[in-house]
Order: structure tokens, then C-alpha cells, then sequence
């Protein structure tokens, strides 16, 4: 199916009306029609996608692509190895090389891809011997929009992928951006409860809303691919602070302008120890912020990031999660 069909599907969905007794324009029908739209286009692209690619698929696989969802073959959201379908995921390729990044602001560890432009398949890691999961993308569907991958799951069953190109804002009408990046979880694991050390790591809980499809700003620190992880080795709880036991929330916003992070508040604190750690390891990063450039232009962004914290002698319980 060519991006012209595809148009045409999207242009008669947009024509139709999806009608409640009580409230024939509410916001639930606009967000059904939407999700309707979205999932029927989906449902296009992978029943027509069987074409062959040019000589160019790499030229075509090159730039950004933010995962909208993951879905088996039975088109049911599912989980994948990055994580579950409704949160986010970034593939972003550049040469013979792809950057995957479960967050809008890192920019992710670089791995080299091996392309098999026969059977169009992205093969990470192609020179190891070893077989994990999810080591193999084959590229069924790529246009100037949409990006739709198949793999294979733990359950040797084929999931699918499916991608939409990161967009440039359009006509932004003012020079600041707001943006909501979600929640990062900071754990610290300490094997002997009386001894200081511990296992340091972050877990991201962001998810793929539409604004998150655009250009953020980005952290940059040579030592570390993922903000999460360098938030975390520097930060350290009080003495105080009770084991295994989870923080309330706390929200920090800052702005991102080409001075790096400035006006850093706390909006929502979550405990005056914690909340003056947290000050200090992000005035701490403040210039390894980047900000988002359009054609040249330098925008302002309005950042807003929860944050929650852990310290524990044993995993924290997937209530939270």
C-alpha cells in the first residue's frame, strides 16, 4: 500500500462521526474516533505491506521513530523487550548505526546494525554469536511517515512494532514548549542494610502521548547515555530515610534554553531531605542540558519531571509499577 492509499483511508475515517445519545461532540467520542483512526490504519499498513524495498532503505530508515504502540499478530497490544506498548520508545538510525532510548531526553547508546537489504532485515549486534531476544527486526512497512517492524517475542510469536517518524513542530505559534516527560523511579539496592553501598538504577515510567512525538531537549554527559542513570549514581538518600520503603511524588520543572537547565523549582515536594538532594543533582547536570533546535531557531522548553525513590534490602513490589 503506497502512502497515497493510505492518506485516502486516513481522509474518508476523518469524515465519519462517532455519535453518544447525550453528547455527540464529547471529548470520549473525539478520543474514540482518534484511537479508532489510529488502529485502522495500523490495521492497513500491516495487511498491505508485503513490497519490496529499495536500495535506499537505509537512506529511509535514517532519522528518529517514536513508537506508538507494540501489537501481536492478532493486532492485541502487547509488551516487547523495551518495555510495554504504551510507553515510550525511540529508534533512532544514523548510517550503520541505531540508538534506542526508552526516554525523550537521552540520547541513548549507540549499536552498530547489520542491514540484510535482501530479506530487509536489521540484524543488532550481527556479529555476536550469541542469540537474545529481539536481536532481529525485519522491516515490513517503511514510508515517509510510518515504520512498522516485526520481531519475535520470548514466546517465539511475531510482534509488530509500529513506528511514526519524529515530526518538527508545526508553526509553533510562541518560543516555549511544555512538556510532561513522565516519571523516573530511583532505586537504590543495598545488599547489607548496615553497610553504605548499594545498587544504583533508575526505571522510567513514560508514556508515548503525542507530544513526546516531537524534539525535546536532551541530556548529554560523555559518561552516561540515560539522565535516570546519572541522577541516580549522584544522589544520595539521607541517613534517615527508612528502608524498603517508596518515597512519596516529587515534581521538579526547569527550563531547557541554550544556557543549559535554569530556573530549577521544586512544584510538588515530597520531603525536604529529598527534595534538596534532588536541587542539588540537578543544578549539578544543568549545563549538560541541550535545547531544542528547529532550523536553526533555538526554543525554550518548559521541562516537568516526577521522580520517586526507593531504598531497599529487596526489590521494590510491582504495586508501583
Amino acid at each position: 500500500m503506497n502512502e497515497l492509499a493510505i492518506n485516502k483511508i486516513n481522509s474518508k475515517l476523518k469524515m465519519k462521526r462517532f455519535k453518544t445519545p447525550n453528547a455527540p461532540y464529547s471529548n470520549r467520542c473525539v478520543a474514540y474516533k482518534m484511537n479508532f483512526m489510529k488502529t485502522t490504519l495500523i490495521v492497513c499498513l500491516i495487511i498491505f505491506s508485503s513490497h519490496a524495498f529499495g536500495q535506499s532503505l537505509k537512506n529511509d530508515l535514517s532519522g528518529s521513530w517514536v513508537c506508538n504502540k507494540i501489537i501481536d499478530s492478532l493486532m492485541l497490544e502487547t509488551n516487547g523487550e523495551f518495555g510495554k506498548s504504551n510507553e515510550y520508545l525511540k529508534f533512532t538510525f544514523k548510517k550503520s548505526n541505531v540508538s534506542i532510548t526508552e526516554a525523550p531526553f537521552d540520547n541513548g547508546i549507540e549499536i552498530n546494525f547489520f542491514l540484510n537489504k535482501k530479506d530487509s532485515v536489521i540484524d543488532l549486534f550481527s556479529g555476536s554469536v550469541y542469540s537474545f531476544l529481539e536481536r532481529k527486526y525485519k522491516v515490513k512497512y517503511i514510508s515517509e511517515k510510518y515504520l512498522i517492524l516485526q520481531t519475535k517475542n520470548f514466546n517465539n510469536k511475531s510482534i509488530f512494532y509500529v513506528f511514526t517518524r519524529q515530526n518538527k513542530f508545526p508553526q509553533l505559534q510562541h518560543d516555549t514548549i511544555n512538556l510532561d516527560c513522565g516519571t523516573i523511579l530511583i532505586k537504590h539496592i543495598k545488599l547489607d542494610k548496615n553497610k553504605k553501598g548499594a545498587n544504583r538504577v533508575a526505571e522510567y515510567f513514560i508514556k508515548n502521548n503525542s507530544s513526546l512525538f516531537y524534539p525535546s531537549p536532551h541530556f548529554d554527559d560523555w559518561a552516561s547515555s540515560e539522565f535516570g542513570h546519572y541522577f541516580s549514581i549522584n544522589f544520595s538518600f539521607p541517613d534517615t530515610y527508612p528502608i524498603n520503603s517508596l518515597s512519596k511524588e516529587l515534581i521538579v520543572g526547569f527550563d531547557v534554553t541554550s544556557k543549559g537547565a535554569e530556573n530549577i523549582n521544586i512544584l510538588q515536594s515530597c520531603d525536604t531531605e529529598i527534595d534538596q538532594e534532588a536541587l542539588k543533582v540537578i543544578n549539578k547536570s544543568k549545563r549538560k542540558w541541550k535545547p531544542v533546535k528547529i532550523n536553526g531557531k533555538t526554543y525554550v522548553t518548559k521541562l516537568k519531571l516526577h521522580f520517586y525513590f526507593y531504598l531497599g534490602t529487596v526489590e521494590l513490589p510491582n504495586v508501583f509499577k
